[in-house]
């Protein structure tokens, strides 16, 4: 009697012994969870136009068995801002030509080829490249990708996720000077011997403002528009022209404005200061400062 309980409690272990060895999960690829926005983000002083951006695509084989995988990566246009700058996309094969990038999530004859071992996770690096600096316009842009993950075995569809790409260009503008001189300090515009009975110009000079937006140009002077005698009182007012249009240097003006942004070389404003003939004027050097303000709108 005892004898029969052994042998029945000895079946009873071998028969969950081989249940056991004999349950064995198949290839089981996903994506890893995470972050699905690729934020772009420009030089911040625009001093080089090229943007590169690295991001990379998690895969996990749940698995016990290998997986043979492709990634594929297509571009939804429909959905995405139709403004997005050019760019170019890289990955573990080279250069992912742009016109291929359909986004069907049933095209399955492109993408990366890899092995997802078991239990373990693959990483496939992208870079995006793209041409962002003065030239620009201000903005958010977004486009939104869409990675198919390719499993070669007979009735498994493809695996999507989304991403979307998401650049930010900053209000910002720059000023530069054509014809002045001065490259440590301010610059400077010599006017020459002024003189009593003529009215004296100055050399021809002008702004260039670089901006990705609209912008406004506000120019103020220490006199108020006026030359003041180095260490004296005497003061020869003048004019100032920014594109034909005379200002007031006084702070009473209201600016000129600008309703775009400007192209890569900027726009250039002609700069031009007279100064009306007056016999009374005393003998000396003078001189002003001008404040040049320009903000991006």
């Amino acid at each position: 009697m005892i004898l029969s309980r052994i042998i029945a409690m000895s079946v009873a272990v071998l028969f969950a012994t081989t249940f056991a060895t004999t349950a064995k999960a198949e290839c089981d690829p996903s994506f890893v969870d995470g972050d699905n926005t690729i934020r772009l983000i420009p030089p911040p002083s625009f001093s080089s136009d090229q943007l590169n951006e690295t991001f990379q695509v998690r895969i996990r084989n749940a698995g016990d068995e290998p997986c043979l995988l492709r990634l594929g990566v297509g571009r939804r246009i429909a959905d995405g801002s139709q403004q997005f700058p050019t760019y170019s996309l890289t990955g573990p094969d080279g250069n992912v030509p742009l016109s291929s990038l359909s986004g069907a999530p049933d095209t399955g004859s492109f993408g990366t080829e890899f092995v997802a071992p078991p239990g373990e996770q693959v990483v496939i690096a992208y870079e995006i490249r793209m041409d962002v600096g003065w030239g620009s316009e201000a903005g958010i842009f977004t486009e939104d990708l869409v990675f198919q993950l390719f499993d070669d075995r007979p009735g498994h569809p493809p695996i999507i996720r989304d991403a979307r790409l998401m650049l930010e260009i900053p209000k910002m503008a720059l000023i530069r000077f054509a014809g002045v001189s001065g490259i440590d300090g301010p610059a400077l515009i010599e006017m020459g011997a002024i003189s009593p009975h003529s009215v004296t110009q100055s050399p021809p000079f002008a702004l260039r403002i670089l901006s990705t937006s609209g912008y406004r140009m506000e120019l103020v002077s220490d006199n108020g528009g006026a030359l003041r005698r180095v260490n004296g009182p005497d003061l020869i007012p003048y004019e100032l022209s920014l594109r034909g249009q005379r200002l007031e240097l006084d702070g009473t003006s209201d600016g000129i404005e600008v309703n775009r942004h400007t192209s890569s070389l900027g726009d250039v404003h002609p700069v031009t200061v007279i100064i009306q003939p007056n016999p009374e004027y005393h003998a000396g050097d003078y001189s002003d400062r001008v404040f040049i303000t320009v903000t991006a709108m």
